[in-house]
């Protein structure tokens, strides 16, 4: 306080006031502001007593020295300097203290904060504290909140302000003048109209709420645009205060940045929407994938009881022909649920890329130029062929948003993702191959980027499209360990970005192909258990392999199975059974198969190839037959596993 008695400009009169250590406010070397602990350290009579002090008549000349010192640090750049010193009470007597000298921020010109302590009474409080712990004093605990209340602000995440009752902030941490792409001395002294806020005459209300009411008020969500000029999302509380001994009003505030929480929370439910539609869509495959199963078996059923020339042959291969379009379509269903396992090995997409330069330029017409920026070493892990189709897929969808012509720019690069972006993007971290297509298009709607990758959700006019190729392509990504995502904004082109993990190039698979098999050849009478819950598909698939010379025995499910199996007069060769089924699943059943025929062979079949990691069966590499299946298929896999 002042002599006048006015109220000071010192932040944090109240801590100022109560604090048990001396502080002394210096500017241009006299003394401008003194607390109480001041009066009594120094032996003054009053704070008039201390006030207009010039710092020579206070400092023992042994100190001087260390002062000049103190003060060159500072103006340094030193935040703070802490000596002990020896000071001069205004009775003569010196007295030892540590000192801790700062900056005043809040004062022109050559301006210290100066925090005396009594050393003596320093290390009786530490004794006293070591002694008695429980004791610490309530003005111990002050004094410990003051020292560090002013770093903390600083260092919190959160948007921390201060404004008075006119509006002008008389506080700001470093994180809410980063938010106004400004030193935090500039935001002091100025309202929310000098520095260009579109909510100035907003807030100015609100405060003006809160101080009437005494009242906090929580605002839920408001859009700020930073100083990069990006739009970001806040949550804000603010609270009336009263400050110093004049008891000035005053609103705090705290905001709470909710941009990356919500774009992350966005990104989980879209994840679970896909999900959720993703086991939809495996369900309705896997149902469709039987029936399927039982139409071209009969259809190939009726078809070998025809005679060569017989005109309803070509029917029938119609009805076979849309059946494989059906089996098609569910494959791209299950892509997209991530239940149709491929057959993963290491190669170089770059590579994949170079090679498919003409397919994808033939995709794209001659109206589109096709551009290829493309880095070496590119060592992804995953099914080719399944890869292939997503760059094919990704290509026809640049070439329809191009209908006039354009440019595809295809490229890859190798990126490092830290746990940050990698939860982003919901993958591992590590390094990262990433393939985007970027095309000169008409761009991607905000709407339409929320449900690119939903099955049967397309843009295009009606009848033009499915709607299952990005779905499919999303299925195809998501299993082999990656992401991706569309980029883009209406007018202005799209892009879209293939993330997979990366693998060293010395790593890549060098195994040889593998050579055409020979036709399947016939049986001989072996025993075969068909176990399927789907009676058409089971009868159907009993009749294809007698007539192949099995012998076939039936049943429903996984306990009928076992019965058939005890009570057989003749040892069963082959188990051939569904995965999914009631009462037991398919691993289950040939386990207890084993036990009753060590050596029984099993052939697995399911609606989707997923099934099999599911069960941990994958690393044993034991077959499955992939639903819907002819009658060529079957009777090759079979004879494969019998005679393997």
């Amino acid at each position: 306080m002042t002599e006048s008695g006015e109220s000071s400009p010192v932040p944090f009169r109240e801590l100022f006031e109560i604090s048990p250590d001396a502080i002394l406010v210096f500017w241009n070397g006299v003394v401008t502001h003194a607390n109480p602990a001041a009066v009594r350290l120094l032996h003054a009579s009053a704070l008039t007593d201390l006030v207009g002090k010039h710092s020579r008549e206070l400092l023992h000349p042994d100190s001087h020295a260390q002062v000049e010192k103190n003060v060159r640090a500072i103006q340094g750049g030193a935040p703070s300097t802490r000596s002990e010193e020896r000071y001069v009470r205004l009775d003569g007597e010196p007295v030892d203290v540590e000192v801790t000298a700062a900056p005043a921020t809040f004062l022109p010109g050559r301006s210290f904060v100066v925090v005396l302590r009594d050393i003596r009474d320093r290390k009786e409080a530490e004794s006293r504290r070591q002694r008695e712990m429980e004791a610490a004093s309530e003005a111990a605990l002050a004094k410990e909140r003051a020292r560090w209340l002013r770093e903390v602000i600083d260092v919190l995440p959160n948007m921390v302000f201060a404004r008075d009752e006119h509006g002008v902030f008389i506080l700001a941490n470093r994180r809410y003048a980063e938010l106004l792409g400004l030193p935090a001395e500039s935001v002091l002294g100025k309202t929310l109209a000098d520095l260009g806020s579109e909510h100035a005459r907003t807030v100015a209300e609100e405060d003006a709420s809160v101080l009437a009411t005494g009242e906090p008020m929580q605002i839920a969500e408001r859009m700020h645009v930073d100083a990069a000029g990006q739009k970001r999302l806040f949550e804000e509380t603010r609270v009336p205060l009263l400050l110093g001994s004049a008891k000035r009003p005053a609103v705090l505030g705290v905001m709470t940045d909710l941009t990356e929480r919500k774009r992350l929370e966005s990104r989980v439910a879209r994840a679970r929407h896909l999900e959720g539609i993703g086991r939809l869509a495996g369900g309705i495959a896997h149902d469709f994938n039987n029936i399927l199963g039982v139409i071209l078996a009969f259809s190939q059923v009726v078809a070998e009881t025809l005679e060569p020339n017989d005109e309803r042959l070509e029917d029938l291969r119609e009805i076979g022909r849309a059946a494989g379009r059906g089996a098609d379509l569910a494959k791209q269903l299950l892509l997209f649920a991530r239940r149709q396992a491929g057959t993963p090995r290491l190669f170089d997409l770059t590579t994949m890329l170079r090679a498919n330069k003409k397919l994808l330029a033939s995709v794209l017409g001659q109206d589109v130029a096709l551009h290829l920026d493309l880095a070496t070493g590119c060592v992804i892990n995953a099914d080719p062929q399944q890869i292939e189709q997503v760059m094919i897929s990704l290509t026809e969808n640049a070439r329809d948003a191009m209908p006039a012509g354009g440019k595809l720019h295809v490229r890859t690069t190798i990126e490092q993702y830290d746990e940050g972006l990698a939860a982003q993007r919901d993958v591992t971290p590590g390094p990262h191959v990433v393939m985007s297509f970027s095309d000169s298009g008409r761009g991607i709607s905000s709407e339409a980027k929320e449900r690119l990758f939903e099955p049967f959700f397309t843009t295009k006019d009606m009848g033009k499209g499915t709607g299952l190729s990005l779905a499919t392509c999303y299925g195809i990504v998501r299993h082999a360990g990656g992401a991706i995502w569309a980029e883009g904004e209406p007018g202005a082109g799209s892009a879209f970005f293939v993330a997979l993990p990366h693998f060293p190039s010395d790593a890549l698979d060098q195994s040889a192909p593998i050579s055409a098999s020979a036709p399947p050849k016939d049986g001989n009478g072996e025993l075969v258990l068909v176990v399927e819950d789907h009676d058409q598909l089971r009868t159907v698939t009993a009749r294809a392999l007698a007539r192949r010379g099995y012998e076939v025995i039936q049943a429903s499910n996984g306990p009928s199975a076992l019965e058939l199996a005890a009570s057989s007069p003749k040892p069963i060769q082959l188990l051939l059974t569904d995965v999914l089924m009631p009462k037991m699943r398919g691993p289950e059943v040939a386990a207890a198969m084993r036990s009753l025929y060590p050596g029984i062979k099993v052939l697995f079949m399911s609606g989707y190839t997923g099934e099999l990691a599911s069960e941990s069966l994958a690393e044993a590499a034991l077959p499955l037959l992939a639903k819907p299946f002819t009658g060529e298929v079957l009777a090759k896999m079979v004879r494969d596993v019998l005679d393997s």
